[in-house]
């Protein structure tokens, strides 16, 4: 691997890997460290030495996502329930169960064995009433509870076959922006386990019995509540198979008919763009970080309508038209965009922040929010361009704002 090819790779594990770690917010700094440690290890360490090229490696990310979450999830288990291999390390201190694991396939695999070996080994526990609480009525006996101890989540994990229970997800027992909560039935059976981000009102996860997708009758049950807390979509191979409507309604992604209304669409990568039907509008925003559109960008994102935010970081755009059928924000930081079109308009914030390739700015340029322009080589501002909220510009060759350059907000200037 180049040096340039490794600083790249290094930048999208630490992303990586500062997602996952927010996910155990609420544990101890110590058990942090570890997790920290045991991911540099394992997931770090492979994805350093395998990471061809740039554009390979932004598609690998997308197809192991659901894979480091999962390997993940082992290991954090691994470090709650002591495990003996923790003990049975290298000269370095690394276990050797990690360090023989030459790829992400193969850390899966032991993460697999792991499940497989925790499911053999549950019971079902009695539970005091305490333990959980209403979350949310569905009416007809139906309703989502939260689980607010960790025998709630050994019980949980006991039932459905998966790895809520067993310490992984215990801190964020103890995390206030974060719920585990499940759908249960008039005898308190769960059916369902969702992983939530009350912060962000995000459905993180959402499992079925044994980590399988949830039947499309429990879908329809827990319509209220989709509509209520964001949505989800339940990953497979790196691809989302479900999404949902304004109105919490699920969708299949394969039976997407044109002209439908979606709530929003995140880690969206190409198979699942290659997917999406010709006519789409997603009301509160689209992730397309890191995916290569540029096969799709001569009319719009294949017909694709945003009318929220559009997060665009480090994606491969190149030249981006002026008809780009995006309504809302725009984040292209760190993308390799080149250019775009004469007389692009953006309906909200536009930001472009260490963006290489990108030299100057198109003529008739609008941006109806703010504009932030920070360590990207353009050498100075079309005299023309119109910003309707404010403009900051950090660490560029601009050194001068233009008189007829029209700002309606706050003019922030700073060569460093």
């Amino acid at each position: 691997m180049t040096g340039k090819n490794k600083e790249f790779t290094e930048k999208l594990v630490a992303r990586i890997r500062a997602e996952q770690m927010s996910r155990w917010k609420g544990m101890p700094t110590s058990t942090l460290t570890r997790v920290h440690t045991l991911f540099d290890c394992s997931v770090r360490r492979v994805y350093l030495k395998t990471s061809a090229d740039d554009e390979t490696f932004r598609h690998v990310l997308a197809r192991d996502a659901d894979k480091v979450r999962h390997i993940m999830d082992w290991l954090v288990s691994a470090i709650m329930e002591d495990a003996h291999w923790l003990a049975k390390t290298d000269r370095e201190g690394r276990p050797k169960k990690i360090m023989k694991c030459g790829t992400i396939d193969a850390l899966a695999r032991e993460a697999d064995a792991w499940t497989k070996l925790q499911r053999n080994r549950k019971k079902v526990v009695a539970l005091d009433p305490a333990e959980e609480e209403m979350f949310m009525d569905l009416g007809d006996g139906w309703r989502m509870v939260r689980m607010k101890t960790a025998t709630a989540l050994d019980r949980e994990s006991g039932f459905m076959q998966h790895c809520v229970g067993d310490g992984a997800y215990d801190g964020m027992l103890r995390d206030p922006t974060m719920r585990l909560v499940s759908l249960r039935d008039h005898k308190n059976e769960p059916h369902v386990t969702v992983e939530m981000d009350l912060e962000k009102n995000r459905l993180i996860q959402v499992w079925g019995k044994a980590n399988t997708i949830p039947k499309a009758e429990y879908a329809e049950l827990m319509r209220p509540f989709f509509k209520r807390h964001g949505y989800w979509m339940k990953r497979m191979n790196g691809v989302d198979l479900f999404l949902f409507d304004p109105e919490g309604g699920m969708h299949v992604l394969d039976e997407l008919k044109e002209g439908v209304v979606l709530r929003a669409i995140e880690n969206v990568n190409e198979e699942l763009l290659e997917l999406l039907p010709a006519r789409l509008t997603v009301e509160e925003g689209i992730s397309l970080a890191s995916v290569d559109l540029r096969p799709r960008l001569r009319r719009g994102i294949s017909g694709i309508a945003v009318n929220g935010p559009a997060d665009l970081k480090w994606a491969n755009v190149d030249i981006l038209p002026a008809r780009h059928g995006f309504r809302g924000d725009i984040d292209l930081s760190g993308s390799n965009l080149r250019g775009m079109e004469d007389g692009f308009r953006c309906h909200g914030m536009l930001k472009l922040s260490a963006n290489d390739n990108l030299r100057k700015l198109p003529y008739r340029m609008v941006v109806r929010g703010d504009l932030l322009i920070r360590d990207t080589p353009i050498a100075a501002l079309p005299e023309d361009l119109s910003v309707g909220g404010d403009l900051t510009i950090r660490g560029t060759q601009i050194r001068k704002v233009p008189a007829s350059v029209r700002v309606g907000g706050r003019v922030t200037f700073s060569r460093l």
